[in-house]
């Protein structure tokens, strides 16, 4: 089954080779933690709680947020590179994701915008 990603939509056939070709499938067990990132990951199945772990400013309000999930990541949802450092995403689930490399995501993107 085929799930649409922000990571994919824009790019070409060729493109989308690419990410596959230096990407690398990874298997994480429910309960997990996946902390801070700077590899690109692509959720292919199960899903990922996002949580922050600290208090957040929202408007003029802090709002305490620690361990509370804000979002929720299924299949062709994205996450690393510019995410929150203060970030974490737990499997709520047994999850397939892809990851590629950060330096390999910027010669894609890079060359995408050309």
């Amino acid at each position: 089954r085929t799930h649409s990603s922000p990571l994919l939509e824009r790019l070409s056939e060729d493109r989308i080779e690419q990410v596959l070709l230096a990407s690398r499938l990874t298997r994480i067990a429910a309960g997990e933690v996946i902390i801070h990132s700077d590899d690109v990951h692509m959720v292919c199945s199960g899903t990922l709680s996002l949580q922050i772990n600290s208090t957040v400013r929202a408007v003029q309000h802090r709002i305490p947020i620690n361990g509370e999930t804000i979002d929720i990541l299924g299949p062709g949802g994205t996450f690393g590179v510019r995410d929150d450092p203060r970030a974490i995403l737990r499997a709520r689930e047994a999850v397939d994701m892809l990851t590629l490399p950060r330096d390999k995501y910027l010669q894609i993107a890079a060359h995408q915008l050309k």
